[in-house]
């Protein structure tokens, strides 16, 4: 480059596609030092041969006289340019051009110059190119509550007096056409999305008639006053550089703007799926799952649970999709009632169901009341069991019987209570007896080890030895008798 204020590049060395070339301008005799920065955008196509028989323009020139230049800097090839007018810009067919102030400048925005390339002849491209010309990594380009009844501007205005400055611009509509009831202007930006024109100190929307010639009054005319006005077919913008309008993000000198005219269309409800009716074991996790809920405008949702009716669950995370919670213990089958309200934001819908806890029967309990575990042969013992029902509502029945050891009988083997006579035994001898209580499904049993011992002998034994002593003192002489 032999000139710093310049900055040359051989086109043919890059492949076709858009390139930003960021421009910073430092002060270098001053001890603030302040710096101003632009972006601008390079556009590399393969340039079809322009016809020599062909005026786009209808400015008397051919195209390929005119050829792909850019005089008047406004973005638009000098072959579809018919006006040179640095404050005026081309909008589309049938609407007058974009108007701002004197000594300023309006070119094409970048959303406009990338819509068609070298071809782009309008400060506007239709809405629904957006998602094609921004990158992946932009903000949502869908803006699904409301609808578009114009095209999307996308213009810059520059050569602002200073840096800060707030520029006026008159956007026509269509000839014919006018602002409905409700009329919104909406602006795209890469980091924000979607979101209405901000008005404050700095930024203000105005709308008014076209005067009687079909032409908008002049910028910052008297007669528009603020907001769109139903029935006005004029709009000024008054965006502050740098501002929440700003698109370029930066005090630079510079304003850019892609917006667009919309009105609100009707919001549409959430819609949930979540199953009317459901069956769960008492005591057993159970999971209602609305997770399905669609929303026609894809709008983000919020979730909210709350149980109506039924024995109280403790609730935990009730604004997810998906409610989780135990069911409780019940005597008999239960019904709870749950409602979940789902919220896009500018409605909600709700939505109930219905939880069945049925009963589970649960296995009966046994205990065995305290008894002699060593019972001598002969005896009659008696034993109780005492049965539970954990459900509370089942008719218990009892069995007994033998296990192991010496044969034994019971007086009444289907009673909670039973007596049995021990048999006679040769030795000490184990026996084992069970008893079953049962809820007419499910049973529980207990055993019971009982040791049957001989009667003792020791009686008889003494009784035989003094009968003997008494013999033999009988037998003895008189003297041993005395001597003894």
């Amino acid at each position: 480059m032999s000139n710093s204020l310049t900055y040359e590049f051989d086109p043919s060395q890059f492949v076709e596609g858009v390139y930003r070339l960021n421009i910073t301008v430092t002060e270098n005799n001053t001890a603030e030092g302040f710096s101003v920065s632009q972006t601008g955008q390079i556009i590399v196509e393969q340039l079809a041969e322009l016809a020599s028989d062909l005026d786009s323009d209808n400015d008397g020139l051919t195209d390929n006289e005119e050829g792909y230049g850019d005089s008047d800097g406004d973005g638009i090839a000098d072959y579809l340019d018919d006006d040179a007018n640095p404050t005026r810009l081309t909008i589309g067919e049938n609407i007058e051009p974009l108007q701002t102030s004197p000594g300023l400048k309006v070119s094409l925005g970048s959303l406009a110059r990338l819509a068609n390339g070298a071809a782009s002849q309008y400060a506007s491209l239709s809405s629904d190119k957006l998602v094609q010309l921004v990158g992946a990594g932009a903000a949502n380009t869908e803006d699904h509550h409301f609808e578009a009844i114009s095209p999307l501007f996308s213009f810059v205005i520059s050569d602002l007096a200073a840096q800060g400055d707030s520029v006026a611009i008159i956007i026509p509509l269509a000839l014919g056409t006018s602002l409905p009831a409700g009329a919104v202007y909406r602006k795209y930006n890469t980091r924000d999305g979607w979101f209405d024109f901000v008005e404050d100190a700095s930024n203000n929307i105005n709308s008014s008639m076209v005067d009687e010639h079909g032409n908008c009054p002049p910028v910052n005319d008297v007669s528009y006053s603020q907001g769109l006005s139903e029935g006005n077919n004029c709009i000024q913008l008054v965006i502050e550089d740098g501002g929440s309008n700003d698109t370029d993000f930066m005090v630079n000198g510079s304003v850019e703007d892609p917006g667009v005219i919309v009105i609100e269309k009707q919001n549409q409800a959430p819609l949930i799926d979540l199953r009317a009716s459901n069956n769960v074991d008492e005591e057993t996790e159970i999971i209602l799952d609305a997770s399905g809920t669609t929303d026609a405008e894809g709008d983000n949702l919020s979730y909210h649970w709350v149980q109506i009716s039924g024995i109280a669950v403790e609730i935990i995370e009730a604004s997810n999709a998906q409610l989780t919670f135990t069911s409780p213990s019940v005597s008999s089958n239960e019904i709870l009632i749950f409602e979940i309200t789902v919220d896009d934001g500018r409605d909600s819908s709700s939505a109930t169901t219905q939880v069945t806890v049925c009963q589970v029967n649960k296995s009966p309990l046994i205990v065995i009341n305290s008894h002699i575990s060593s019972i001598e042969e002969g005896k009659i013992i008696t034993l109780t069991s005492q049965g539970i029902d954990p459900d509370d509502d089942d008719t218990l029945s009892y069995s007994w019987q033998q296990i192991s050891g010496p044969s034994i009988s019971f007086n009444n083997a289907n009673a909670s209570q039973v007596s049995l006579t021990l048999p006679e035994v040769t030795q000490d001898e184990m026996i084992v007896v069970q008893v079953t209580v049962s809820d007419g499904d499910l049973t529980a049993t207990a055993t019971i080890n009982l040791t049957i011992t001989q009667k003792s002998s020791s009686g008889g034994a003494m009784f035989w030895l003094l009968l003997l002593a008494v013999i033999v003192r009988l037998k003895l002489p008189k003297r041993l008798l005395q001597a003894t």
